[in-house]
């Protein structure tokens, strides 16, 4: 059994524990079981009345739980997939779960987090800040962690602010020889003027995820949301679960070029923050049509999907703007000969 707060989300896990509701509050022992295809929870007995199979039981929206290593989870419920009763035997559920937090919390589940960290996959290679100094003294190579510097954007039309954090990790392995490994990893966090509830901080995440799926043209799946919820002697962490949307894609271990890297747009990126969120509602079609090209194997598939991004985007908010006769044969000519090149 693993800590769940250091479990990412294309990790595969278990988790062992109590589990109950508002309505019931008696305790069945059962497994959180999750892998980025499917979450499940497996009860020993069943929640609710106990008649013959439990079958009748209303379904739960929301089971609460403690595991073994201490920390605590809330449920969502999707349905039950089964109900079983042996005779003579134990009952048992089995519920398939949407999603779930876990956090290291004493009272009851906020309702409201003070902020949250974002963490997936190339995000620390495109903001491209390493952290590290090498140097190479009388023979003797040795490194140096520094924290880069941060920046904060205000993003006034979500009453929010976006700022880099950039995390130092450590791993000591004694299996062979005392060996420290040092990593750096550069996440964004989100941060409203005042509390927000999950739904909001979901929202948000969701739409950012979208934004570096564009500026980074590939798909981001290992993507890691962290809650912090401020306490009297120190700020409770909570993470959350649920079964990506994209795990048939981003599978390739290619390292891809970038449209353009953090740096190169670092000066403007408060006003592109702004503008994206700004116009984020009217742009929902053409961002969908253009982000569910990156699932197509075949790249005529692709270039047919970007072409009707463009002209959906066109129609909507340039149906006026008419392109010159020779600038569009002269664009013409140079696509067609990139894709007989290409």
């Amino acid at each position: 059994m693993v800590k769940t707060l250091k479990c990412e989300s294309l990790d595969t896990f278990e988790v062992m524990g109590l589990w109950w509701t508002d309505e019931y509050p008696e305790k069945l022992t059962g497994t959180l079981k999750y892998s980025p295809r499917n979450i499940t929870l497996e009860l020993i007995g069943v929640i609710g009345d106990d008649d013959f199979f439990g079958s009748e039981n209303k379904i739960p929206e929301t089971i609460y739980g403690l595991s073994v290593k201490g920390e605590k989870f809330k449920v969502d419920v999707l349905v039950r997939v089964k109900v079983e009763t042996n005779i003579p035997g134990i009952p048992t559920e089995i519920y398939r779960i949407k999603s779930f937090i876990a956090g290291n919390y004493i009272e009851e589940f906020p309702q409201d987090f003070d902020y949250a960290e974002l963490l997936t996959d190339e995000l620390t290679r495109w903001i491209g800040k390493r952290g590290f100094k090498e140097s190479d003294e009388r023979e003797k190579k040795s490194v140096e962690y520094y924290t880069p510097t941060v920046y904060k954007y205000n993003i006034p039309c979500i009453d929010a602010s976006i700022s880099e954090i950039h995390t130092l990790n450590t791993k000591r392995n004694y299996k062979y020889s005392d060996q420290v490994s040092l990593s750096h990893t550069s996440s964004f966090r989100i941060r409203p003027a005042t509390e927000k509830d999950l739904n909001w901080f979901l929202d948000k995440i969701q739409s950012i995820v979208q934004f570096l799926n564009l500026i980074l043209h590939q798909p981001l799946s290992n993507i890691n949301i962290k809650l912090i919820k401020s306490g009297e002697s120190f700020p409770y962490t909570f993470k959350y679960f649920t079964i990506p949307d994209n795990t048939s894609i981003g599978s390739s271990n290619l390292k891809k070029r970038f449209f353009f890297k953090y740096n190169e747009i670092q000066g403007q990126f408060e006003n592109i923050l702004n503008k994206w969120f700004e116009k984020k509602e009217s742009l929902n079609t053409i961002i969908s049509l253009y982000l569910s090209s990156f699932k197509d194997e075949y790249i005529e598939s692709k270039f047919i999907k970007a072409v009707q991004a463009l002209e959906i985007f066109h129609r909507r908010f340039r149906e006026d703007t008419q392109i010159n006769e020779q600038v569009y044969t002269e664009n013409v000519d140079k696509i067609r000969e990139f894709i007989e090149v290409n």
